[in-house]
C-alpha cells in the first residue's frame, strides 16, 4: 500500500516513494490541490457573449425543484432556489419557495451582466466580480452581478407587491430611521426573501463553473510560398493549446513558488529553475487541424 512504512514506490500508480509522501503529508494539501484540479468546460466571467451568458444561466432550465415539505414545482422557466432544497413550493406568501426567470428575463439579464463586464472588467478574480469595489463610482454599493440584476428590473414585481405581508422599510421610519436614501434607497424587505433573485441565487448553480481566466486557447498559424513565377499557394493551421499546472522545466513541483511565502511548510522559500522563472507553466497542444479557405 502507498502507506507501507519503508516508503517504497507505489507500483499500482508508479508514484516514487517522494510522491506519496507528498500527497499524504496534510499540513501541505490545501497548497497542492490546485495542481490536480482542473475543470472541464470552465466559463470566463470576463465573457461579452450575451449569448454565452444566457447559456450558462438556462442550465437548468425546467428543472423541477422538490421542497422540503415533499411537493414539487414543475414550471417552466429557470429556476433560482437559494439552496438545493427549497421551503414550500406551493406557497404564494413570498417568504417560501423561490423564483424561476423565462427566457425572455435572462435574455436581459444576460445583457446587464455584459453591460457591467465592460463597464467595470476586466475582473482579476471571482471575487473582483462578486464584490463590490471601494470607490466613489454610483455603482460601488454592489458587485457587478448584484448591479446586473437590478438594471435588468427582475425583482420589480416581487418589490412593487409591497403590503402587510411585505411591507416597505421605508414605511417605518421611526422604527428603522436608516430605511431611506441614502443608506438603502427603494428597497424594501423583500430584499432577501426567497421569490427574491439576488446574487447568491444566480451564483448557486453557476459559481463551480467560473473562472476569471481562460486556461485554453485557439492559435492560428499561417504560411504562404510564392513560386517565381508569382504563384502563392498558402496554408493556415488552427492549434487547441492548453495552459496545464505544470511548470515548462519538470524539475520543479507545480505548486512551487518563486517568491517567499510564510504558509509554506517548515517557512522555506523555494527558487524556480531559471527556465521557469522566464517561462513559467507548460503549454500542451490539445489538437491541432488544417483549416479550408471558407473556414478562415
Amino acid at each position: 500500500p502507498i502507506w507501507g512504512a519503508d516508503w517504497g514506490a507505489d507500483e499500482e500508480s508508479g508514484m516514487t516513494a517522494k510522491q506519496v509522501k507528498d500527497l499524504l503529508t496534510p499540513a501541505d494539501g490545501y497548497q497542492k490541490l490546485g495542481a490536480y484540479s482542473l475543470i472541464n468546460g470552465a466559463f470566463n466571467v470576463n465573457s461579452t457573449s450575451v449569448a454565452a451568458w444566457s447559456a450558462l444561466l438556462r442550465g437548468n432550465k425546467d428543472l423541477a425543484i422538490e421542497s422540503l415539505e415533499g411537493s414539487t414545482d414543475s414550471a417552466t422557466g429557470t429556476p433560482f432556489p437559494l439552496s438545493s432544497s427549497a421551503s414550500d413550493t406551493t406557497s404564494t406568501n413570498g417568504w417560501e419557495g423561490f423564483s424561476r426567470l423565462s427566457d425572455s428575463a435572462i435574455d436581459n439579464l444576460a445583457a446587464s451582466i455584459v453591460d457591467e463586464v465592460k463597464t467595470r472588467g476586466p475582473f482579476m478574480s471571482l471575487s473582483d466580480f462578486v464584490n463590490r469595489r471601494i470607490s466613489t463610482d454610483n455603482r460601488s454599493a454592489q458587485g457587478a452581478l448584484q448591479e446586473a440584476i437590478e438594471q435588468a428590473g427582475i425583482n420589480s414585481g416581487i418589490r412593487a407587491n409591497t403590503s402587510d405581508t411585505i411591507p416597505n422599510y421605508s414605511d417605518y421610519a421611526s422604527i428603522f430611521p436608516h430605511a431611506a436614501d441614502p443608506y438603502i434607497g427603494d428597497r424594501n424587505n423583500a430584499t432577501g426573501i426567497p421569490l427574491e433573485i439576488n446574487q447568491a441565487n444566480i451564483l448557486l448553480p453557476i459559481a463551480p463553473k467560473l473562472t476569471a481566466r481562460s486556461d485554453t486557447f485557439k492559435i492560428r498559424a499561417y504560411g504562404e510560398v510564392v513560386s517565381m513565377r508569382g504563384d502563392a499557394v498558402q496554408a493556415v493551421c488552427e492549434a487547441t493549446v492548453q495552459r496545464v499546472p505544470d511548470y515548462v522545466n519538470a524539475v520543479d513541483e507545480p505548486w512551487d513558488e518563486n517568491y517567499t511565502n510564510p504558509l509554506f511548510p517548515g517557512g522555506a522559500t523555494p527558487q524556480l529553475d531559471s527556465m521557469n522563472q522566464t517561462f513559467g507553466r507548460r503549454f500542451k497542444i490539445v489538437s491541432i487541424r488544417w483549416l479550408d479557405h471558407a473556414e478562415i
